[in-house]
């Protein structure tokens, strides 16, 4: 599903799903009885990691999500780039999704975190979930948000088992990854 006013989905997918709410009823109803994994990139790494959160998917994979959504509210720039966001800010309905961590402890699905280590944004998002059990962090030897493995290994990483990648992760704890050696693996 696509945010198309580019605004952590606070605003929905569309005219009718114009809510987070909505939307995690929506796909709460049209995955009944499936395996889910959900799969995001930035936003969609943050959506994809609450939303499989709040409807038990199976696993997650997050690239380059956040966590936390105060620091792109906090000063007047960040402000100016996300009025979606501001303007949900006093709302407590919305304003409980700002912050994830607690919902993704909370839940325990799995969450595959792909993430480059030398940005300071992702760095920062890294730190609020780095010590939960169920985040599988991968840190990529990049400094550019949203850059870590490379496309082609998308498709061969969604096909593994969680057995498989939580044996990937263990292989690469504690390393920052270079993508053409993981791509390798």
């Amino acid at each position: 599903v696509r945010d198309i006013k580019k605004q952590w989905y606070f605003d929905g997918i569309n005219q009718n799903i114009n809510s987070i709410n909505k939307l995690c009823n929506l796909l709460q109803h049209e995955t009944q009885g499936l395996d889910v994994i959900c799969v995001g990139n930035s936003a969609g790494g943050y959506i994809a990691a609450l939303v499989g959160s709040l409807i038990s998917a199976s696993h997650v994979f997050c690239f380059s999500g956040q966590f936390s959504l105060f620091p792109f509210i906090s000063g007047d720039e960040n402000r100016l780039k996300n009025p979606i966001l501001v303007s949900y800010e006093n709302d407590l309905n919305c304003r409980k999704y700002y912050s994830i961590e607690d919902i993704i402890r909370e839940r325990g699905v799995p969450i595959f975190y792909f993430f480059p280590a030398n940005s300071s944004m992702d760095i920062e998002q890294h730190s609020l979930v780095k010590n939960l059990s169920n985040v599988y962090s991968f840190p990529f030897n990049s400094n550019i948000h949203s850059q870590t493995c490379f496309p082609i290994n998308f498709l061969s990483l969604f096909e593994m088992s969680l057995n498989e990648l939580k044996d990937l992760h263990r292989k690469n704890a504690d390393i920052k990854i270079h993508p053409y050696l993981f791509s390798r693996q």
